[in-house]
């Protein structure tokens, strides 16, 4: 007979590994690109087709009226832009009866709400994948954003008669950040008519220089070699959704499996180039 003290290991059988019932999900990015965007092009595709042709409409000539002269009739060769619908992506899922069965956990409602979660960020990664052909841009990556870049990229949208409304700065947490070196955004006095800094603001969409600020890890780039943020007026970028995220189930009996696909059918589009700008930086 063996002697000595009773202790966890020759015990273990009698200690049980218990699981939570809570589960770590991996984190959200803020999905915000989506919709800041035009999407008025989509009622055109709803039904049927794959491509969108917008038209364009030049500035006509204005001409002089002379004395005993006739009027100069102009004409313009208007060009088109063609917007592809083009994308059909998804996220599909077959989860076991048995696992579903004997898991403390709802699997098939687990798994289903982070796949739709999952193709939003898809989609909405197709539009932050655009900022950086927008020819103009300002800053440099990798580098603090000062006064004068933001100064610079409001000036770029006013050149370009871009509508004052549906302006957006869509910035990287980093980026973000230099706001807050910018004695003009956190100094008391230059408050907000609440009270509050623009940058304390600027955390709930309040405007700097008329427009709202959304921080998004969806911003395209890194800590180490900088971010493409923009500024944008919504008419820069189009998001057309012929599809909108669509769940499919099924029981596929031959598995003895819950099957489930989600599927977007979209295409993304740079329309307006001198309604945004690029804006390089941390």
């Amino acid at each position: 007979m063996a002697t000595g003290n009773v202790t966890v290991t020759t015990a273990a059988n009698f200690v049980p590994e218990l699981w939570s019932s809570y589960v770590i999900e991996a984190t959200h990015a803020n999905l915000v690109f989506g919709n800041l965007v035009d999407r008025r092009y989509e009622a055109n595709i709803k039904r049927a087709g794959d491509t969108i042709h917008v038209p364009s409409l030049a500035a006509m000539t204005v001409g002089t009226k002379t004395a005993g002269n006739a009027v100069v009739f102009s004409v313009n060769t208007e060009t088109m832009t063609n917007i592809s619908v083009d994308t059909d992506s998804y996220v599909a899922i077959r989860i076991d009866n048995i696992a579903e069965v004997q898991s403390q956990e709802d699997l098939l409602k687990l798994y289903t709400n982070r796949a739709g979660y999952d193709l939003a960020t898809t989609i909405d990664t197709a539009v932050a994948n655009l900022v950086d052909t927008i020819t103009n841009n300002v800053g440099t990556l990798a580098v603090s954003i000062i006064d004068d870049d933001l100064i610079r990229a409001v000036q770029y949208l006013d050149d370009a008669n871009a509508a004052r409304i549906d302006r957006s700065w869509v910035m990287s947490p980093a980026t973000f950040g230099d706001l807050l070196k910018i004695d003009k955004f956190v100094r008391l006095d230059y408050v907000s008519p609440g009270g509050k800094t623009a940058v304390e603001t600027a955390k709930l969409n309040h405007p700097i220089y008329g427009a709202d600020v959304y921080v998004t890890t969806q911003v395209e780039g890194d800590n180490t070699n900088g971010h493409d943020n923009v500024f944008m007026q919504k008419e820069c970028i189009t998001l057309v959704m012929q599809q909108e995220p669509k769940t499919y189930t099924q029981f596929m009996i031959e598995y003895l499996s819950d099957a489930v696909v989600i599927e977007a059918i979209y295409g993304v589009k740079l329309m307006r180039a001198d309604h945004g700008v690029w804006i390089k930086a941390k």
